[in-house]
């Protein structure tokens, strides 16, 4: 019994060894797509944020009572579930996070490149120059979010790009002149 046992385990490890565990290798590439095929992009995530807001922002401001979270879940868990009748909002988020995540990346930069040229007393401007690019970066991506395309900021900015960094830089160069010039 102890011979075939050990027979067993031999050629058990074997055939695991002989496989080929390239073809065989898990990748997170395939746990995407198959989560794409079963739609909780679509459907999952979207439920999921806007069940977390709605039930956060109702916990928070209390309008049921400290004590009504059983309200609040209910509550939460309707308007999640009507938030994805019709694909609007799904298809809103599809379009907002890709569109947040270049605005994140612009202003991520922008802080860089304020913090590698601007020197340490200059905090109250950095601040104001961050907020104007935050905000640039907000209105850009409600924008090309509520549009449903590139199609319209893409034409906008084919006909009107260039006046706009134009203007951007001047008004940079008059703020600059005006309150680094008050010593």
């Amino acid at each position: 019994m102890k011979k075939s046992v050990l027979m067993s385990v031999i050629a058990s490890a074997g055939i695991l060894f002989s496989m080929n565990f390239v073809s065989a290798a898990w990748r997170f590439s395939d746990m995407l797509t198959s989560w794409a095929n079963a739609d909780v992009f679509t459907y999952v995530l979207p439920f999921l944020v806007v069940f977390a807001m709605v039930f956060g922002i109702l916990n928070k401001s209390a309008i049921f009572g400290a004590e009504a979270k059983g309200v609040n879940v209910i509550l939460a868990l309707a308007l999640g579930l009507l938030s994805l009748v019709g694909g609007y909002v799904p298809q809103f988020f599809q379009t907002m996070i890709p569109n947040l995540a270049v605005g994140l990346s612009v202003l991520l930069a922008a802080i860089i490149l304020m913090g590698l040229f601007m020197s340490g007393g200059n905090e109250k401007y950095i601040n104001y120059g961050l907020i104007f690019v935050g905000v640039l970066i907000f209105i850009f991506v409600m924008y090309s979010s509520f549009s449903g395309s590139y199609n319209s900021v893409g034409s906008l900015w084919d006909q009107y790009g260039s006046g706009l960094v134009s203007l951007l830089v001047l008004i940079g160069i008059v703020a600059m002149i005006i309150f680094w010039g008050k010593k």
